[in-house]
């Protein structure tokens, strides 16, 4: 990590102080267009936050408002305890934003971008240079200094993006849609270094539409559909209050009814259901649930294929919270904004199903 950046230990959500405020944001366009409807969050310090949603449900605006890229319609907005947008010149000093359109100078090296964001920032020549040589080790583009950033790789020119959002050390840093684009490695690569950025007391606020980027990487997420939060807590938390783990029990032969009864004895009625070929078996916890039931199973004389537990995903989450589909929802927006546009919709391949976005 760099030497500026500060080395202090991550707080909790739960004790860490405020460090990002909303409350009531509406931000209406022209046109009439309400693409944040009521927000009210706090982010916590030292905590990863991210906003989970289809693309067009409000994210990337509400984070450009606490970014002090947009100016709010209605509603309160603090950022390190300020004011917005009245102190925004102050803010933008302390935070750092890493924009989901990753901007790159045609002509310049990634050491020469860096350096110049930070005589930007109003950095001395010597230290922008010491700057610019850390977070390149940092992200791992040392080798690549003196390379045209054009000639990047598209998981490269993130990461320097990232690099570049931080040269001034900020406090908060912004990141919309961080993984867009990214090949699994890549995006595993950007996670690792946001986690290590996170050990060094940076607080982040994110927008993805990426669940496993969301279940993975945040603290605490809040699911935004339709420019409201429909839900907030932790990733963990969110799935527990959709429901049990599931047990299910793939068989080598069809229970018999003597036998359904009694594994409704064991377990419970509402408990158990009957699948084609299998039994699921609803339990608090899948790990400490899995052998126990599947011993009870065993002892009825049900012969028993293969076992697996069955967790609920963000997807369950996002439809329990707003009543639809998360892929169903994002191309309901994606539609909204064609028709708006004036864009006509590509046609789905005959024969291909829809594309769905996977927990």
């Amino acid at each position: 990590m760099t030497a500026t950046l500060p080395h202090t230990e991550v707080k909790p959500a739960a004790t860490g102080a405020p460090i990002i405020q909303a409350d009531d944001l509406v931000k209406v366009y022209k046109g009439g267009t309400r693409a944040v409807d009521g927000v009210s969050v706090e982010v916590a310090e030292g905590e990863i936050f991210g906003f989970l949603g289809p693309n067009g449900a409000g994210k990337t605006t509400t984070m450009r408002i606490l970014g002090t890229l947009h100016h709010q319609t209605s509603g309160t907005a603090k950022v390190l305890g300020l004011d917005l947008p009245e102190h925004a010149n102050e803010v933008q000093k302390r935070i750092g934003f890493a924009m989901q359109e990753v901007g790159m100078d045609e002509l310049a090296t990634a050491r020469e971008m860096l350096v110049l964001h930070a005589r930007l920032y109003g950095i001395p020549k010597k230290e922008a240079a010491q700057q610019a040589e850390d977070l390149l080790k940092t992200f791992d583009l040392a080798e690549h200094a003196d390379r045209r950033v054009t000639r990047f790789s598209g998981g490269m020119q993130r990461r320097l993006d990232l690099a570049v959002s931080l040269i001034h050390t900020p406090e908060v840093l912004f990141l919309d849609e961080p993984s867009t684009g990214l090949d699994p490695k890549s995006r595993s690569d950007l996670w690792r270094v946001l986690r290590k950025l996170q050990g060094q007391g940076i607080t982040m606020l994110l927008s993805t539409h990426y669940m496993e980027e969301a279940d993975e990487l945040c603290d605490r997420i809040a699911i935004i559909h339709a420019g409201r939060i429909a839900a907030i807590d932790t990733p963990e938390n969110l799935k527990r209050s959709v429901g049990a783990d599931t047990v299910r029990v793939s068989l080598g032969s069809h229970p018999t009814d003597a036998q359904r009864r009694a594994l409704e004895r064991s377990f419970g009625v509402h408990n158990v259901s009957f699948e084609e070929g299998a039994i699921d078996i609803r339990v608090k916890d899948g790990s400490k649930a899995l052998l126990p039931a599947l011993q009870v199973v065993a002892d009825h004389g049900i012969t028993v294929k293969e076992t697996r537990v069955l967790t609920p995903t963000l997807e369950d989450v996002f439809l329990q919270y707003t009543g639809a589909k998360f892929s169903e929802a994002e191309k309901k927006l994606e539609a909204e904004d064609a028709l708006a546009k004036h864009i006509p919709m590509p046609k789905e391949p005959a024969g291909r199903k829809p594309r769905e976005v996977k927990a």
